[in-house]
Formats: C-alpha cells, sequence, structure tokens
C-alpha cells in the first residue's frame, strides 16, 4: 500500500491495482456545512409546521411547492456533509477493466467498465480563475470530477476533488495498471 497524502492510498497485486482516495474537509469547513444543515433543516421545519396552520388554499399550496424544493435540497445538503465526513471513491482496474464506488460508510453501488469500451484517461483542467473551478471546488459540493474516460460514448468522471499533483499520481498509476495488465487502449 502507498500512500500519497492522507487521501490517497494505492495498492496493487499481480492481476489488479486499487486507487482508495478519501474525501476530508478542514475542521473548520465540516463545521460550517454542519451549521447549513442544521440551519436548513430548522427552517424546512418551521415551515412544515406552518403548513397545519388555517391558511388559505393558494398559500397552502405555496408551501407545498416550498416544501418540495426544500426536501431536494435538504438531502443535497445532508448528502454533501455526510459525503465530505464518510466518504471514499475505489477505483479497481483488474484484467476485466475498470470498477467504480463512491462508498459512502459502506453503501453505494459498484459500476463495472468493461476494458473494451473504457478509453484513455484524461485529466479535467479548468481554468484557475474561471466560474466552473470556483464552483466546484466549493467545499459544499460533492463533484469536481478531475479525472475522465470516454465509455460507451458517455464520458465519465472520477477522482473527487483531487489537487492536480494527486490527479496526475492517480492517473500516472491508473495508466501503468492498463499497461501491466495488457488492456486495450493504454
Amino acid at each position: 500500500m502507498k500512500n500519497l497524502g492522507e487521501k490517497v492510498k494505492f495498492s496493487e497485486a499481480a492481476k489488479s491495482g486499487l486507487v482508495e482516495i478519501k474525501t476530508r474537509l478542514p475542521k473548520w469547513q465540516e463545521t460550517v456545512l454542519l451549521a447549513w444543515v442544521v440551519a436548513w433543516t430548522f427552517c424546512g421545519l418551521v415551515v412544515i409546521g406552518s403548513f397545519f396552520g388555517d391558511y388559505s388554499r393558494d398559500v397552502k399550496l405555496m408551501l407545498i411547492a416550498y416544501i418540495v424544493f426544500w426536501i431536494y435540497f435538504e438531502y443535497k445538503a445532508v448528502y454533501a456533509f455526510l459525503w465530505k465526513k464518510m466518504g471514499k471513491e475505489f477505483i479497481l482496474i483488474d484484467e476485466d477493466g475498470i470498477r467504480y464506488k463512491r462508498d459512502l460508510n459502506g453503501y453505494g453501488n459498484s459500476r463495472s467498465y468493461f476494458k473494451e469500451n473504457v478509453k484513455q484517461f484524461i485529466p479535467v483542467d479548468l481554468k484557475d480563475r474561471s466560474f466552473a473551478k470556483s464552483y466546484f471546488n466549493s467545499f459544499w459540493m460533492v463533484g469536481n470530477e478531475t479525472i475522465r474516460f470516454e465509455y460507451l460514448g458517455k464520458v465519465i468522471g472520477i477522482g473527487l476533488g483531487l489537487e492536480d499533483t494527486e490527479r496526475d499520481e492517480v492517473i500516472k498509476f491508473l495508466k501503468y495498471q492498463r499497461k501491466k495488465l495488457h488492456l486495450n487502449n493504454a
């Protein structure tokens, strides 16, 4: 097992290679994100409580619309907090292809990508002063895929929130594993 800082770990066997990427935030960012989740939850619960008051039909419809949007963003906020607290990515490359999993404390679906259909690993480069880079680097976001590859005409993003040096090391490791395992399109 080779570590690249606290965030990225590599391990390799005779016929496979594994990359484990942990998501971690500085304590102050974790605290701010938790405060946001608590405040958002409180606001939503107040609106839900208001729904049972004596209001006209129009006001109740507006409250229902608000609650629907609130539920969606509540899910997103809680998921972002849990992902940043306990999330991991696993990228396994073996003779069959690639298996990728976003793991949240043991839960998550693994996706398989067969070697014949996986195209080259490419770094995602965003301009330093672009809105997209600023948005995706925000600590409250789940996303910021830093590596991509093409699979059956679709672009697949992996390597969430990696710094450029970490991303380059992961790409180097994945390319090495493809070459070692004699996979196509290396």
